[in-house]
């Protein structure tokens, strides 16, 4: 039986995260619900950072 090697890495996930992010017009859509943030941090960095670990398997409370 053959192993399935899996070649997404961190990176590249992360590049996929982003690429769905601006294919479902993520940006547009935290418009039109009139999201303000008071923030330095951009919902769409902590939204891509949020699926990229979800999708790694890691723990929220132990991701960096």
């Amino acid at each position: 039986m053959n192993i399935i090697r899996q070649k997404n890495t961190e990176n590249e996930l992360h590049n996929i995260v982003h690429q769905f992010t601006s294919l479902i017009g993520l940006s547009k859509l935290t418009k039109l619900v009139n999201y303000r943030r008071n923030s330095e941090i951009s919902l769409m960095k902590v939204i891509e950072w949020l699926l990229t670990t979800k999708f790694l398997g890691r723990s929220l409370y132990r991701a960096h």
